[in-house]
């Protein structure tokens, strides 16, 4: 009764309402008017052509080339009325101009038609008329699609304005396409002057009007119309409606939907009131839509079920797309009111849910109205209801009862109980009063709300926080955006951030403990999908919520879940969920509602451990091959690491869980064809338990899922069970491939989920560590990069696991984005030398990048600083889940430029070169200094010189107040000087200083003070100039010389000496050649071309002419200076040279290269038709000296049909160039060469290598022109700019570019691709880089592609050359010759189409060359041609079957990179690219590369293109090639050796190769192309296989020949003693390792050898010479043999040359006769040693213990010699100290050494008569026999004497064998005329011994006993070249006493057994080491 008497108040109201509106005439839709009748205007500029104006001719239609420099017509978007085009331009001085007509003169509104939302911002309309001033309006039309923006108001005085429509300063595209006049003072006609109530739609079906519920009439407006099929429509008597109701019922799976009756008028205003009453059926979803007179969608209100079990959730939108789900739920059959009260001037609304009862459940006030389109207070209105009902794509129908639907304004209906009409918008929010600090009070509804700006005492945040977000950087920051629920207060926001991971924790006061429900507030919409928020209680995390989603309304509270809290004082701390989240963290309050202990549930928590961060993450690709596919992958899912090597893992160091047990899950991101059916994921468990499960991830059939339908892309797979964690013992996750799992398939590692099964303990705390940053260096750190390393040996390029036992290889992947390098090779080391300026010198701390993960970590280190030798002794730590910088030691350094840090292998497992890290602990340097002081001008007394110098600050500051001092003195190197003028300076502005009077004949020099205000540095001084002049006197020449033979059309070089005694600097000096009859001629006549400038130190070439014959010459130098006065001095001659002589030696030619558009890669070689053939360089020979006269040097083209038959001349082609034409296509082309000499003659014809015309030339652009940019039209007649964006890539931040015109550009011959970081406005696109992609015009399908370029010097680009097909994806390419990475890696792509029935279907194949270049060689160094070969499938067999297994091929200069299959299908046409993209990813090459100063090295940087050309391969050439072919085959097999001895080829081949031979000839006259090309390609391959069998191991024979340049392979000859007559014909450059050994017979009967090793690409020069024994003999040596084999020298490397034997002998050369010893000896036998040690000498030695080996430039006689020696042993030297003496006194006079007579072992007999019975007689005999020892005197050992440091030093290093050293200083004690100085040394060098920390040595110390276990240990490491010493137990009863530096010593020597202890178990470590003793050890040591 209580519904039924409602709905009468209702009904009266009703009738009132329909009253006044019917009398009122409202629903009128007439145009608006003005008060004068002026009529609405729109104008169609399409309409009305003959009125309009372009600034070009209009082009398009549609974007296009011409986008950027015309007014083009478009259709893209909405036109207004819906056809007809509107027109577009973007380029700043273009226009539209129309001219409207309007109905009457007066002020309108003018308003822009929106026909596409990508506009202007700032776009001018211009309005002129006759008489009248412009009127410009600024318009924005980046509005929504169509709808019309204002420009603004104005009076026109006449009926026809001009409207002129430009661009404004921040360009876009104008689009113009209709305008329209609305009267500035138009209201709606007719009306009332006041609106009454309105009654706007009313639906409550108890009317009985005819059809009203009708649904068969669609058409009719007043009826309810079936919008869908499968809806049906009843009115049913109710009984709980009390009246009839409309039953709405939808069948089927979709969404179905029915429309109520028109509104009578459009709804809009302050109060607008929406009050239905319905009750929910059946189905899933019903929806109430309301839309306004646009048909835009207004306001939305769903209710949704997943199940039909369970009630409904209401859903209402606020602004956006996005729902909000409300908190309650509605039951289905029972009766709901909906009540929305709507204000369209603020474009928000509430809505108040009301129960059966009418009693209120929800409500939900200021609330935006939904924006599907652009809308503002004009257009917000209701004018249709829709209801849509959904069945969630199930089989299902859908009910909804309306009992009934009605809509007023707001005095037309009386709001229920707790509904309002809204007032304000959402930022409007009135304020809310801050709460307590200590506590929280709840609001009206009984939350407590925590706003976290309120209690910034109880809250703690990651980083400081920001003002605001222009100055975070990455920081938490305040702000204000949106609706802050506290009025007046900012809240904060944060993203993520992989190296410092963001978070806010706050502390909140709950009333009490126990169970609440916590909500989040939104202050702004924007927000993220991937936050956490996280309860910590007692110091542990109780509950995290996760993916929590803050990309709500703005004012909207998200649902956080409830809460058992067990404090009333929690943390609630805001983080992300992985450093890769994306979005802001908004946090402002949270809410906190009292629920039952019921809504609870139990928490479960989440770690995610992502391949993204590399804190956690790491993977270490070990040893790949060229089969190894690795990288990043975002196919079909997020971006991933994968790779096919079997024993590659991805490994996630789970350090960031807490302790607990847990449910593993790993991400699978795709199920691919290419991916592995055994995937390796191996738990390691924190207990020590390792689990491991096979994962298989291929998809066989195409279909996105596994064999077994189990996995598929993107989804979470279970591992095992439950696995227990523990971050201070973290366990790991492994994702990879056995080792013995060669499927050459893909892992895929992505993420790993850990979800706990227990309460967890506390978070750890992680600091990350950050990876070495190459050449990153500061005043403080200084860290290494790997091409600073120097290495031995050197390193092998392109080496692998396999070959690192002879060398250093780098490693295929970065780990942790540093390279690496590695090897297994024995005392291979890489070394580092750190660059400190003199401003940050001192103590260092310097560490190891210690990337060890394996067991074992083989590597020792040496460190040099401050003239100091250190061997460090460091355990490094393995078993590494991550890398770590591991500490070396600390050591002073003091910048004198041979300090290193060495990383020296053991030769086990591999050692690794990583980085080395420097960090400053005491700064002792300069802060500021001053360089290169320098004194110029004309030096005379009492006139001004100039003073300039370099001035350095090392802290950045500049200079202020710096001084010079002036001296004088009466030498160069006076005792003192005296100081003369002193004053201030600047370098930047060189000061004039006066040379005092008094300093007339004396020296002068001039002392520079930095300065900077108060802080001075260290003065340093100019040259010493003098003696000082008193006046100016004129320059001077003297030793005027000529070289050369007296020959005509030889060089002559003329060279002489300046002189000046003012120092003023020779300036302008000029020759003169003369010549004469007679050498005593008076009278000599000017040379022809014979006179020009000279300066003294360059030679002054001159080419003799002929006519000078039976001459003389002689020259003559003038000196001159730039001096005022004085300047020029008096000519000087030099002797006469002659008489010239004739020369009639004609020249010859040896090679010829050719070059020009031509095609050189390996196996195409060929000319092409229509490509210029140029002569890019050839050799000339004279044998007498005479230059080529090139001038009158002569060319011949010929042509031949096969490469060795009969050439003709090519008529008329006598150029040193040539173009083949058509006619010339499959024959062959060379060019004959006859040389002009200078002396008049001229050489024989020299006929270069012909070669095929099998090309033609069908595009090329050698960028011969110039073009300011992509718009040009000189660019344009061959190419298209595109602009294409690439958004959102980069590794350390987001890389948004842009490719655009405007970076194209065509100079001095070279196209220029420019990267540029910027922001172009012309540019709506997102970007903040810019750089440029061409593309032909024309298409290109098979044939030979190739552009050679020069990369832009930064990482993190893509630079490209490539081509791509269009048309039809089933025949779709791209073929990627080069995407390239700077610093040396190409990537070579092949996509081709494959149809796997998904939207998917592209396949990529590519592969990464890694250093194409040996370091420090890039691709940014010098141009490199880049070729590719697509070629169609031979149709015999299938694509992809081994036969067309080179139908694409790529080339980098020259050289074939990639051969492979290509396509099952002929392709589209495609057209050549080249490009660059900006990209900063791993693929790229990593982040972008930075200066030193922060600055993007990319930024500026350009790729040059020097040209393109794209070459078709002619039809018929194949059997032209075969018959050319078959003839260099025969020719091949008729001059090879068949045989095995050395250079002799393989019988088997030779056969081989004359089979095929024979083959050729039979189908060469009659086989189709396709079979000839077979058959060439066998035949090739053939003589190849021949080439490649001669045999480069073994022995010379008699009389052999041997041509080295044929070898590919290492040289190993061996010529035996009896082969006497032996020729080599050596290469220019070696190829390979070239390695001769000699045999020789003695002339004392034995045999010695002599072995040459030049290493590969050795330039080498002269003739060989066959080693010999030479006679060679000296009075002061005793001469024990001599070789003689000079001949060849060394252009730019050395070679060696091993001498066998060599035992206590030294090494001498033969130079004219007399010996010279080659004193310059290395202490490491390789040679990088060699290298740095020989600088400007031309040999130096290593001496073995019975070989020398002597690193030469060029060869030579050398000489074994020794000394003379008498026979009378030499006595000890006086004064030479040996040691302390012991209790038996002794002689202090002993020196310890090796004592070896003349001739061999010592035969000397031992009479010792002190140590028979010792306990070490025994080792003191062998050793004093042996020489390794002597005594105090003959007879007496005085074995209980102690041992000195310096003595033992002296006995290990020569027990051992190592040289002696020449002595550096470094220790205050040790001098250098010591007789151990040397011994010190070298004893220091090799790490075994070193100082104290006072920089002592302490030579004449005793030596501990311990002491004495630590040289000894060292000793045998070095000796052995081993570290692996175990250690043991001590037993010794005086352990204790041992140091704990030495402990680890006395353990590895007792291990070794080289110490054993004293008689009663002590050690003694502190006694002192006796004579005896030392004997002992030293005997265990050597034997």
């Amino acid at each position: 009764m209580e519904r039924q008497g409602m709905r009468k108040n209702v009904a009266v109201l009703l009738v009132i309402v329909l009253t006044l509106t019917a009398f009122a005439g409202f629903g009128s839709n007439e145009n608006l008017v003005g008060a004068d009748e002026r009529q609405e205007t729109i104008w169609k500029l399409n309409d009305h052509l003959d009125k309009t104006e372009f600034a070009t001719e209009v082009a398009g239609p549609g974007w296009g080339p011409w986008a950027g420099t015309s007014v083009y017509s478009n259709t893209a978007g909405s036109p207004y009325g819906g056809s007809g085009y509107y027109y577009t331009f973007s380029l700043a001085g273009l226009w539209v101009k129309t001219t409207p007509t309007l109905q009457a003169a007066g002020t309108y509104d003018l308003y822009l038609y929106v026909p596409h939302n990508a506009g202007v911002e700032d776009g001018a309309v211009t309005v002129r008329e006759e008489g009248q001033d412009p009127k410009v309006f600024t318009v924005n039309t980046k509005a929504e699609e169509g709808t019309w923006v204002l420009a603004g108001n104005h009076t026109y005085t006449a009926t026809e304005p001009e409207l002129t429509f430009e661009l404004g300063p921040n360009g876009g595209d104008f689009r113009v396409d209709a305008i329209k006049f609305v009267p500035a003072d138009a209201v709606p006609s007719p009306g009332p002057s006041s609106e009454p109530p309105k009654v706007y739609f009313d639906q409550s079906f108890d009317s009985e009007s005819t059809g009203i519920y009708d649904m068969s009439q669609t058409d009719n407006e007043q009826m309810w119309r079936l919008a869908e099929p499968d809806v049906t429509g009843e009115i049913i008597e109710n009984p709980s409606a009390v009246s009839k109701s409309l039953k709405i019922t939808a069948a089927n799976t979709k969404e179905r939907g029915i429309s109520a009756p028109g509104f009578s008028d459009v709804a809009k205003g302050e109060k607008v009131a929406i009050d239905t009453r319905f009750q929910l059926g059946s189905g899933y979803t019903s929806r109430f839509l309301y839309y306004n007179q646009a048909g835009a969608l207004m306001l939305n209100f769903d209710f949704v079920r997943e199940t039909e079990n369970e009630p409904y959730t209401f859903w209402y939108y606020s602004g956006s797309p996005k729902a909000v789900i409300s908190e309650h739920t509605f039951d289905q059959d029972t009766w709901y009111r909906m009540v929305v009260t709507l204000n369209t001037n603020k474009i928000c609304y509430n809505v108040y849910l009301f129960d059966e009862n009418d009693r209120l459940i929800e409500k939900h006030e200021r609330q935006t109205a939904y924006k599907s389109t652009a809308v503002d207070s004009s257009s917000c209105n209701v004018s249709r209801l829709y209801l849509l009902m959904n069945n969630s794509l199930k089989d299902a129908t859908t009910e909804l009862i309306l009992d009934y639907s009605r809509v007023f304004s707001g005095d037309a209906f009386v709001l229920p109980d707790d509904a309002v009409f809204p007032t304000e918008g959402p930022s409007a929010e009135p304020s809310k009063s801050p709460s307590p600090a200590s506590s929280m009070t709840p609001d009206l509804e009984g939350a407590y709300i925590w706003t976290v700006a309120q209690h910034e005492d109880r809250t703690a945040f990651s980083t400081e926080v920001a003002p605001d977000y222009s100055s975070s950087r990455g920081r938490v920051y305040r702000s204000v955006t949106g609706t802050p629920y506290v009025s007046g207060l900012s809240y904060y926001v944060f993203s993520t951030s992989s190296a410092n991971p963001n978070w806010i924790r706050t502390s909140p006061v709950l009333p009490e403990a126990g169970a609440y429900r916590m909500y989040l507030y939104v202050p702004y919409e924007a927000g993220t999908n991937e936050a956490e928020v996280s309860v910590i209680e007692n110091g542990k995390i109780t509950r995290t919520i996760y993916d929590v989603s803050t990309n709500q309304p703005t004012g909207s509270w998200v649902d956080l879940g409830a809460h058992q809290f067990k404090t009333a004082e929690p943390e609630i701390k805001f983080s992300f969920a992985a450093s890769t989240s994306t979005g802001d963290f908004r946090v402002d309050s949270i809410k906190f509602v009292k629920v039952s202990d019921s809504e609870v549930e139990k928490p479960s928590f989440r770690y995610i451990f992502d391949d993204d961060n590399k804190d956690v993450f790491s993977i270490d690709y070990g040893i790949l091959d060229d089969n190894s596919d690795y990288g990043l992958s975002s196919y079909g899912g997020p971006a991933h690491h994968y790779c096919n090597t079997a024993g590659v893992y991805g490994i996630y160091s789970l350090q960031t869980a807490p302790k607990g047990t847990y449910d593993v899950y790993v991400y699978i991101p795709n199920v691919h064809t290419g991916n592995t059916t055994n995937m390796s994921v191996i738990v390691n468990s924190s207990d020590g338990k390792s689990y491991e499960q096979i994962l298989d991830i291929h998809d066989a059939a195409g279909n996105g899922v596994n064999a077994d339908g189990s996995i598929r892309g993107n989804m979470w797979v279970k591992i095992g069970g439950e696995f227990f964690f523990d971050p201070d013992h973290p366990g790991e996750v492994r994702i990879g491939k056995r080792a013995d799992n060669l499927d050459g398939r893909h892992f895929r590692a992505d993420k790993v989920k850990l979800m706990s099964k227990s309460e967890l303990g506390p978070e750890p705390s992680f600091v990350p560590n950050v990876p070495p940053s190459p050449q990153n260096y500061t005043k403080d750190v200084y860290i290494s990069s790997l091409e600073e390393f120097s290495l031995y040996p050197e390193p092998i390029i392109n080496g692998n696991s396999s070959s690192a036992s002879g060398g250093w290889v780098r490693s295929a992947a970065a780990i942790e984005d540093v390279q690496t390098i590695y090897t297994r090779a024995k005392d291979a080391w890489a070394k580092f030398a750190p660059v400190l300026d003199k401003g940050h010198l001192g103590t260092y701390k310097v560490y190891y990048y210690n990337i060890y993960k394996a067991d074992t970590a083989p590597i020792d280190f040496e460190v040099k600083a401050s003239g100091r030798v250190f061997t460090p002794q460091v355990r490094l730590q393995t078993g590494l889940t991550r890398p770590m910088w591991q500490e070396i030691g600390t050591f002073e350094f003091n910048g004198n430029g041979d300090e290193y840090v060495l990383l020296k292998s053991q030769g086990k497992e591999y050692a690794r070169a990583t980085a080395i890290r420097f960090e400053l602990i005491e700064n002792k340097g300069t802060a500021l200094a001053v360089e290169n002081v320098k004194l110029s001008g004309s030096f005379i007394a009492g006139k001004d010189v100039r003073l300039s110098y370099d001035y350095i600050d090392y802290d950045g500051n500049k200079e202020n107040g710096s001084t010079y001092q002036l001296y004088y003195a009466d030498s160069k190197t006076p005792s003192s000087w005296t100081k003369s003028i002193l004053g201030t300076c600047s370098a930047e502005n060189p000061v004039n200083i006066p040379i005092p009077q008094e300093a007339a004949g004396k020296y002068i020099k001039v002392g520079v003070t930095p300065k900077r205000g108060d802080t001075a540095g260290q003065e340093s001084f100019s040259q010493v100039i003098g003696p000082i002049s008193a006046e100016q006197i004129a320059p001077q020449i003297s030793q005027i010389k000529i070289t050369g033979e007296p020959v005509a059309g030889t060089i002559l070089k003329g060279s002489y000496t300046y002189s000046d005694e003012n120092f003023d600097e020779e300036n302008g000096s000029t020759y003169q050649w003369y010549y004469a009859e007679s050498a005593d001629a008076s009278e000599w006549t000017a040379a022809p071309n014979g006179a020009g400038v000279s300066a003294s130190g360059t030679p002054i070439e001159y080419i003799v002419p002929a006519i000078l014959t039976g001459k003389y010459l002689k020259l003559g130098v003038t000196p001159k200076n730039s001096s005022s006065a004085l300047n020029t001095g008096a000519e000087g001659y030099s002797e006469p040279i002659g008489t010239i002589t004739a020369n009639e030696v004609k020249g010859k030619i040896t090679s010829v290269q050719y070059g020009g558009q031509i095609v050189t890669a390996a196996n195409q070689e060929g000319f092409a038709v229509g490509g210029k053939i140029e002569i890019d360089s050839y050799i000339f020979v004279n044998e007498a000296g005479v230059m080529e006269d090139a001038e009158n040097t002569q060319y011949q083209w010929y042509i031949g049909t096969s490469s060795t038959g009969e050439f003709d001349p090519i008529e008329g082609a006598d150029e040193a160039y040539y173009t083949p034409a058509e006619t010339d296509a499959a024959k062959y082309i060379r060019v004959g060469i006859k040389p002009a000499s200078a002396n008049g003659t001229v050489g024989e014809e020299y006929f270069a290598q012909p070669m095929l015309v099998r090309w033609n030339l069908k595009f090329f652009d050698e960028f011969d022109y110039t073009a300011a940019n992509g718009y040009d039209p000189k660019l344009l007649e061959k190419w298209n700019s595109d602009m294409v964006g690439f958004c959102s890539f980069g590794v350390t931040e987001p890389l948004n570019s842009y490719r655009v015109p405007e970076n194209v550009e065509v100079k001095d011959g070279k196209l220029l691709i420019h990267n540029r970081k910027e922001t172009l406005p012309q540019y709506e696109e997102p970007h903040t880089w810019t750089t440029a992609n061409i593309c032909t015009k024309e298409q290109f399908n098979y044939g030979f592609y190739e552009s050679s370029f020069k990369f832009a010097p930064s990482a993190g680009l893509n630079q490209s050359f490539w081509t791509m097909a269009n048309g039809p994806i089933e025949r779709h390419t791209e073929l990627d010759f080069c995407e390239g990475h700077y610093p040396r890696e190409i990537a070579t792509n092949i996509m081709r189409y494959e149809d796997r029935g998904t939207s998917d279907s592209l396949t990529s194949n590519s592969i990464k060359h890694k250093n194409v270049y040996p370091a420090p060689q890039t691709l940014a160094d010098d141009f490199n041609k880049v070729s590719g070969l697509f070629k169609p499938n031979n149709p015999n067999y299938a694509w992809n079957a081994e036969e067309n297994a080179d139908t694409y091929q790529v080339f980098l200069n020259d050289k074939q990179i990639r051969s492979t299959t290509s396509l099952p299908y002929v392709p589209n046409p495609g057209n050549i690219y080249l490009s660059c993209a900006i990209l900063g990813t791993p693929f790229s090459g990593g982040a972008l590369s930075r200066n030193p100063d922060g600055s993007y090295t990319a930024d500026g940087s350009a790729i040059e293109y020097d040209y393109v050309r794209f070459f078709e391969p002619l039809e018929g050439t194949a059997k032209a090639e075969l018959e050319g072919t078959i003839t260099d085959a025969e020719n091949l097999l008729a001059n090879a050796a068949i045989g095995n001895g050395f250079g002799e080829y393989s019988q088997v081949a030779a056969d081989s190769l004359r089979a095929a031979i024979n083959v050729s000839k039979n189908i060469v006259s009659n086989a189709d192309e396709i079979t000839l090309r077979e058959q060439l390609s066998n035949l090739k391959g053939e003589m190849n296989r021949l080439t490649n069998s001669i045999n480069n191991i073994g022995e010379a024979k008699e009389n052999g020949s041997y041509d080295l340049g044929e070898f590919v392979k290492r040289i190993d000859i061996t010529i035996p003693a009896n082969v006497k007559n032996v020729s080599f014909t050596f290469p220019k450059t070696a190829k390979n390792e070239i390695k001769i050994k000699k045999y020789l017979t003695l002339p004392t009967g034995g045999t010695a050898s002599v072995t040459l090793t030049i290493p590969m690409n050795t330039q080498i020069e002269g003739r060989w010479k066959m080693p010999q024994i030479s006679g060679f003999t000296s009075d002061s040596k005793n001469i024990e043999y001599a070789v003689d084999m000079g001949g060849l020298t060394f252009g730019n490397d050395l070679a060696k040359v091993e001498l066998t034997p060599v035992r206590s002998s030294y090494i001498g050369l033969n130079q004219a006769g007399v010996l010279q010893q080659i004193t310059t000896t290395i202490n490491q036998n390789n040679i990088i040693a060699a290298r740095e040690a020989i600088g400007e000498l031309n040999e130096v030695v290593y001496y073995d213990s019975n070989a020398a080996f002597v690193y030469t430039k060029g060869l030579s006689e050398y000489i074994i010699f020794h000394e003379i020696q008498d026979e009378t042993p030499t006595p000890t030297p006086d004064n030479q100290q040996g040691g302390n003496s012991g209790s038996q006194g002794g002689n202090n006079n002993w020196t310890p050494g090796i004592i070896v007579p003349p001739g061999g072992n010592n035969t000397n007999k031992v009479k010792f008569t002190d140590i028979a019975g010792h306990w070490a007689e025994k080792e003191i005999r062998e050793l004093a026999k042996d020489g390794v020892i002597n005594g105090r005197s003959e007879s007496e050992y005085a074995p209980e004497d102690t041992v000195s440091r310096a003595e033992f030093a002296a006995l290990i290093r020569r027990a051992i064998g190592l040289n002696l050293s020449a002595y550096q200083g470094g220790f205050g004690d040790v001098t250098a005329d010591s007789w151990y100085a040397r011994e010190v040394q070298a004893i220091v060098e090799s790490g075994i011994m070193n100082g104290d920390s006072e920089g002592h040595f302490r030579p004449e110390a005793p030596i501990s006993r311990e002491e004495m276990a630590k040289v000894l240990v060292n000793a045998y490491c070095m000796k052995n070249s081993t570290n692996d010493i175990p250690d043991i137990e001590l037993s010794y009863t005086d352990n204790s006493e041992i140091a704990p530096w030495a402990a680890g010593y006395v353990q590895k020597a007792a291990a070794l057994k080289l110490i054993f202890g004293m008689d009663d178990g002590s050690f003694m470590p502190k006694g002192n080491m006796t004579r005896a003793q030392g004997a002992a050890v030293i005997y265990r040591l050597v034997h």
